[in-house]
Protein backbone atom coordinates (compact mmCIF):
# COMPACT_ATOMS: atom_id res chain seq x y z
CA UNK A 1 0.00 0.00 0.00
CA UNK A 2 1.03 3.58 -0.40
CA UNK A 3 3.76 4.98 1.75
CA UNK A 4 2.31 6.50 4.89
CA UNK A 5 -1.16 4.98 4.40
CA UNK A 6 -2.60 4.03 7.77
CA UNK A 7 -5.07 1.18 7.45
CA UNK A 8 -8.08 1.53 9.75
CA UNK A 9 -10.24 -1.38 8.62
CA UNK A 10 -9.72 -4.78 6.98
CA UNK A 11 -12.47 -7.08 5.71
CA UNK A 12 -12.03 -10.64 4.48
CA UNK A 13 -14.19 -12.67 2.13
CA UNK A 14 -13.97 -16.28 1.04
CA UNK A 15 -10.93 -15.70 -1.18
CA UNK A 16 -10.30 -11.94 -1.23
CA UNK A 17 -9.73 -9.09 1.21
CA UNK A 18 -10.25 -5.33 1.40
CA UNK A 19 -8.43 -2.67 3.42
CA UNK A 20 -9.53 0.92 3.93
CA UNK A 21 -7.07 3.69 4.79
CA UNK A 22 -7.72 6.63 7.07
CA UNK A 23 -7.87 8.76 3.90
CA UNK A 24 -10.70 6.63 2.51
CA UNK A 25 -8.63 4.77 -0.07
CA UNK A 26 -9.76 1.23 -0.81
CA UNK A 27 -7.28 -1.60 -1.42
CA UNK A 28 -8.16 -5.16 -2.46
CA UNK A 29 -6.24 -8.38 -3.05
CA UNK A 30 -6.86 -12.09 -3.54
CA UNK A 31 -8.84 -14.00 -6.15
CA UNK A 32 -10.16 -11.66 -8.81
CA UNK A 33 -12.76 -13.91 -10.42
CA UNK A 34 -16.10 -12.24 -11.27
CA UNK A 35 -14.68 -8.77 -10.62
CA UNK A 36 -14.86 -8.91 -6.83
CA UNK A 37 -11.60 -6.95 -6.43
CA UNK A 38 -13.02 -3.89 -8.21
CA UNK A 39 -9.81 -3.43 -10.18
CA UNK A 40 -11.28 -3.66 -13.66
CA UNK A 41 -11.27 -6.26 -16.41
CA UNK A 42 -8.25 -7.56 -18.35
CA UNK A 43 -9.09 -7.78 -22.04
CA UNK A 44 -5.95 -9.87 -22.54
CA UNK A 45 -6.91 -12.47 -19.93
CA UNK A 46 -10.66 -12.14 -20.59
CA UNK A 47 -11.17 -11.98 -16.83
CA UNK A 48 -10.34 -10.05 -13.70
CA UNK A 49 -6.81 -10.74 -12.47
CA UNK A 50 -5.86 -12.34 -9.18
CA UNK A 51 -3.69 -10.13 -6.95
CA UNK A 52 -1.21 -11.41 -4.37
CA UNK A 53 -0.66 -7.94 -2.90
CA UNK A 54 -3.01 -5.01 -2.16
CA UNK A 55 -3.87 -2.68 -5.05
CA UNK A 56 -5.92 0.49 -4.80
CA UNK A 57 -9.40 0.41 -6.27
CA UNK A 58 -9.01 3.25 -8.75
CA UNK A 59 -12.22 5.19 -8.73
CA UNK A 60 -10.76 7.46 -11.41
CA UNK A 61 -11.19 4.59 -13.90
CA UNK A 62 -14.80 5.74 -13.94
CA UNK A 63 -15.48 9.10 -15.53
CA UNK A 64 -16.42 12.00 -13.27
CA UNK A 65 -19.80 12.17 -14.97
CA UNK A 66 -20.57 8.56 -14.05
CA UNK A 67 -23.00 7.94 -11.19
CA UNK A 68 -20.78 5.01 -10.24
CA UNK A 69 -17.87 7.26 -9.22
CA UNK A 70 -17.17 6.72 -5.51
CA UNK A 71 -17.22 10.24 -4.04
CA UNK A 72 -14.79 11.38 -1.35
CA UNK A 73 -17.14 10.73 1.56
CA UNK A 74 -16.43 8.89 4.80
CA UNK A 75 -16.75 5.12 4.56
CA UNK A 76 -19.21 3.82 7.12
CA UNK A 77 -18.93 0.09 6.46
CA UNK A 78 -17.37 -2.35 4.02
CA UNK A 79 -17.62 -6.06 3.43
CA UNK A 80 -16.42 -8.95 1.32
CA UNK A 81 -18.53 -11.96 0.49
CA UNK A 82 -17.80 -15.07 -1.53
CA UNK A 83 -17.81 -13.27 -4.89
CA UNK A 84 -18.82 -9.70 -4.04
CA UNK A 85 -17.52 -6.58 -2.30
CA UNK A 86 -19.69 -3.84 -0.82
CA UNK A 87 -19.08 -0.37 0.53
CA UNK A 88 -21.44 1.98 2.41
CA UNK A 89 -20.68 5.66 2.90
CA UNK A 90 -21.98 7.91 5.65
CA UNK A 91 -24.06 9.83 3.10
CA UNK A 92 -25.99 6.61 2.41
CA UNK A 93 -24.31 5.61 -0.85
CA UNK A 94 -24.06 1.84 -1.47
CA UNK A 95 -21.49 0.48 -3.91
CA UNK A 96 -21.13 -3.15 -5.00
CA UNK A 97 -18.80 -4.97 -7.37
CA UNK A 98 -18.27 -8.59 -8.34
CA UNK A 99 -21.05 -11.15 -8.74
CA UNK A 100 -24.03 -9.48 -7.20
CA UNK A 101 -27.02 -11.56 -6.24
CA UNK A 102 -28.51 -8.32 -4.89
CA UNK A 103 -28.53 -6.88 -8.40
CA UNK A 104 -29.92 -10.12 -9.76
CA UNK A 105 -32.77 -10.29 -7.30
CA UNK A 106 -33.79 -6.63 -7.18
CA UNK A 107 -32.69 -5.12 -10.48
CA UNK A 108 -32.90 -8.11 -12.87
CA UNK A 109 -29.23 -7.43 -13.65
CA UNK A 110 -27.22 -10.57 -14.48
CA UNK A 111 -23.82 -8.96 -15.13
CA UNK A 112 -20.71 -9.18 -13.00
CA UNK A 113 -19.11 -5.79 -12.33
CA UNK A 114 -15.34 -5.46 -12.13
CA UNK A 115 -15.60 -1.80 -11.07
CA UNK A 116 -17.72 -0.32 -8.25
CA UNK A 117 -21.40 0.19 -9.11
CA UNK A 118 -23.61 2.65 -7.22
CA UNK A 119 -26.94 1.17 -6.09
CA UNK A 120 -28.12 4.28 -4.23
Amino acid sequence: MGSGEEIIEVRCGYSHSMAISENGKIFTWGEGIQGKLGLGYSETLKSSKNQSFPLQVKTNLISKESPNQIPDERILAAGCGRNISVLVQDVGSLFVWGKSTVLRQHHNDYKNYSLPRNLS
